[in-house]
């Protein structure tokens, strides 16, 4: 109390201080409101960076704005209608998705039968980290998802697919894909050996290039994400498989002839998803057009080059 009549005092007796006091007050009041503004700002811009938003959340944004076009659409096309007109629309409307369902699992149907095919070997699982894991999922996605857009269908074949690799696609709906799922590994599939065609296991240290699809092989492609690159691991696994009493089994290693027709690539190691869109591309070509550089050029991520295109 002593403390305050002091200062009380001290406001009466020499009211010049109180002043200056005031004065400090308000310049350290302006520094804290601007440290509090500069503090929002920045907090602010980091939470705008287009990078920081997830892809996830990108294509959930994209979904929500092609709805609100078609509900605009709609809206637009019935404000004016009667109750009659606007149920004989919604009944067309509906009718007409319902239509476009069932033309897209007929052509799921296509590919499952489809006499293009190709198995991916996923036997590289104690190889793959949880990352490369859970890439490998994504990349198989992919791969489902191009092969809806395919003029020419393709057969798929998953083999090798151990217990946590199925959990793993299962979470990303894999269990509807109209694919053929195997635990056996690609050579030992009854239904591969009837057809008698050459099995054509495409990987990047093979000596020789892939000049041609066409649905009398099998390609076979190595389901591994590495990171590091384990150099020949592909290489060895045929060797081991052709060593394991599967000399009845013919087996050829190719690779994609993507030095022969471009120059300046920074690597050769691609995405299986990447693997797969190469081959759809080549395979959806008409017979007289087929033309690998142009297949190259169109379907290879831009940062493999040294130079853009």
């Amino acid at each position: 109390m002593e403390n305050l009549n002091y200062l009380c005092e001290v406001d009466v007796l020499f009211p010049e201080y109180q002043e200056e006091m005031e004065e400090s007050l308000k310049l350290k009041q302006n520094e804290k409101n601007k440290r509090k503004e500069e503090y929002l700002k920045n907090h602010i811009k980091k939470e705008n960076i287009p990078n920081k938003i997830s892809k996830k959340e990108k294509k959930r944004q994209k979904r929500k704005n092609i709805q609100e076009k078609i509900k605009m659409k709609n809206y637009q096309a019935v404000k004016d209608m009667t109750k009659e007109e606007k149920e004989k629309y919604y009944n067309e409307y509906y009718n007409e998705k319902i239509l476009l369902k069932e033309k897209e699992k007929d052509k799921l149907l296509q590919a499952y039968n489809s006499n293009f095919i190709i198995c991916f070997d996923l036997n590289y699982n104690s190889y793959m980290d949880y990352k490369e894991q859970k890439s490998l999922v994504a990349q198989l996605s992919l791969c489902y998802s191009i092969n809806k857009h395919n003029i020419k269908k393709i057969n798929f074949y998953f083999t090798n697919v151990g217990e946590d690799l199925r959990e793993k696609l299962n979470k990303n709906g894999a269990e509807k894909w109209k694919v053929h799922y195997y635990d056996i590994p690609f050579y030992s599939i009854n239904e591969l050996i009837k057809l008698n065609k050459e099995f054509v296991y495409l990987t990047p240290d093979a000596k020789e290039d892939l000049e041609d699809v066409n649905e009398d092989k099998i390609y076979i492609i190595g389901g591994i994400v590495d990171r590091s690159v384990i150099k020949n691991l592909s290489m060895n696994r045929v060797s081991n498989i052709q060593n394991e009493n599967n000399n009845n089994i013919k087996i050829t290693t190719k690779k994609l002839p993507l030095l022969k027709y471009i120059k300046d690539l920074k690597n050769i190691v691609l995405n299986i998803n990447t693997v797969v869109e190469i081959l759809s591309f080549y395979i959806d070509m008409d017979k007289d057009k087929k033309d690998w550089k142009n297949v190259l050029e169109h379907t290879l991520p831009k940062r493999k080059f040294d130079n853009k295109i």
